[in-house]
């Protein structure tokens, strides 16, 4: 392998790294978040419910119904996350070639600088 493909699988190992350090910490700092708190337990006492209604024999589903909702539900989170951090990265890029470019333009059509002088003077 290539020293640019070895260059190119060290970043994208450390930018899965940064995705999931950063997913870690926005992970943690939500769960102090007193909607999600509100939300979380309402949720409990549902669930609670619900699974004291039924049946013994049915429970198990409604565990494992809660389990395949919940995977989802971070799948989609996680899905949605990654995309936004890829656009930033490719927004960012985007914003400095555009200021790069700005930077030329604004040099080449300045008359004051001296590559538009003519020799004659």
């Amino acid at each position: 392998m290539n020293k640019y493909f070895k260059q190119m699988e060290r970043l994208r190992d450390l930018l899965s790294y940064l995705e999931n350090k950063r997913l870690e910490e926005i992970g943690h700092s939500f769960e102090d978040n007193e909607e999600y708190l509100r939300l979380s337990e309402r949720e409990r006492i549902l669930y609670q419910r619900l699974h004291d209604a039924l049946p013994e024999e049915c429970r198990p589903s409604l565990v494992e119904y809660t389990d395949i909702c919940n995977d989802t539900i971070a799948l989609q989170e996680n899905y949605i996350y990654r995309n936004g951090f890829r656009d930033a990265i490719v927004m960012v890029q985007m914003m400095i070639d555009w200021g790069n470019t700005m930077n030329l333009m604004k040099r080449y059509m300045d008359p004051n600088e001296t590559y538009h002088k003519s020799k004659e003077s």
